[in-house]
């Protein structure tokens, strides 16, 4: 399909470091086919720009025929707050929630609308007017509803507002962490692991679960898989509910055991038969650290939030 070829192409030049100007200009000469309606070829254009993070070239090839398309407006209203135009943002989301007949109302559109006018309205007195005062009003919205609204926050990249909203309460921080890592912001997540400490980060009975697990990820990438290893393991004790730790567990052994091997072959240059039965003991480790990532234990940014991430694209991603 014509598309997923455009979001392929896309991908590929994003992860090399490429700007949006130059993604732009691959991706328009897709469209330039006689067989493709010009309005077809502009939703393939901005659907992809969407997709690849975009925004602000995705707003620029926007028609106000694709406009009656639902999810074309939804994802409208997402590039126009991540690009911070709040205002336009809150315009279009409220004019939209007053044209919904009363049966939407019981959709899942609804809803998320509203959540989206809540950000907006917070984005504008947090971001643009720098007031936090009157921010704290949404306290008092029930607990699942601040944390959705911290989290649509930090995806949409309306990252004053999450921060706001995560320093209430503990178990929000918590996911504040999570959600930030998650979106590739990697060095702020940094940052808060290092406000809440190393040797809360490392004891027995922590409230931070995902805290912990990004703590000990990190730890794992940095090669510090002793001390990774402990922090997986108890994460697992903890809540057995995530598997996915003693993946991380078994990760760190393993990179343990090759270090050593290889180690042993730098310094002790054994014979060639001894040398060969390190190296298939190698491979088989090698085999066994390729399962446990099939598991997806570890952390992996797609295209669209490699952007967030401290390094290229093409220094992380596979």
């Amino acid at each position: 399909m014509l598309l997923q070829q455009m979001l392929n192409h896309g991908e590929t030049l994003l992860r090399k470091g490429a700007s949006d100007t130059v993604i732009f200009e691959a991706l328009q000469k897709y469209i330039h086919h006689p067989d493709i309606s010009p309005e077809e070829g502009r939703e393939w254009l901005f659907t992809s720009l969407y997709r690849l993070g975009a925004y602000t070239y995705a707003i620029e090839h926007l028609s106000p025929l694709l406009l009656e398309k639902e999810h074309i407006r939804r994802q409208y209203a997402e590039c126009l707050i991540r690009t911070g135009q709040y205002q336009a943002a809150l315009n279009t989301l409220e004019n939209w929630v007053m044209s919904l007949a009363p049966e939407q109302d019981m959709t899942e559109l609804h809803p998320q609308l509203e959540l989206w006018v809540k950000l907006c309205r917070l984005a504008e007195i947090l971001v643009v007017k720098g007031s936090p005062e009157p921010a704290l009003a949404f306290n008092e919205l029930p607990l699942d509803q601040i944390q959705a609204l911290m989290g649509a926050a930090v995806k949409m990249g309306v990252l004053p507002v999450a921060s706001a909203l995560a320093a209430s309460d503990e178990f929000l921080r918590d996911d504040y962490i999570l959600v930030l890592y998650k979106e590739g912001y990697v060095e702020l997540a940094r940052l808060e692991l290092n406000r809440i400490g190393k040797e809360k980060l490392s004891e027995e009975g922590t409230n931070y679960r995902h805290a912990c697990y990004i703590y000990a990820e990190i730890l794992h990438d940095e090669g510090q898989f002793e001390e990774a290893a402990g922090i997986f393991e108890r994460i697992a004790e903890q809540f057995p509910d995530m598997a996915k730790a003693r993946f991380g567990a078994c990760s760190c052994y393993l990179h343990t055991v090759m270090n050593r091997l290889t180690g042993r072959i730098e310094l002790y240059r054994p014979g060639r038969e001894e040398q060969s039965i390190i190296e298939r003991h190698l491979d088989d480790i090698s085999r066994a650290l390729n399962i446990i990532y099939e598991t997806k234990w570890h952390t992996v940014w797609p295209a669209t939030q490699s952007r967030n991430l401290p390094i290229p694209a093409s220094q992380i991603l596979q």
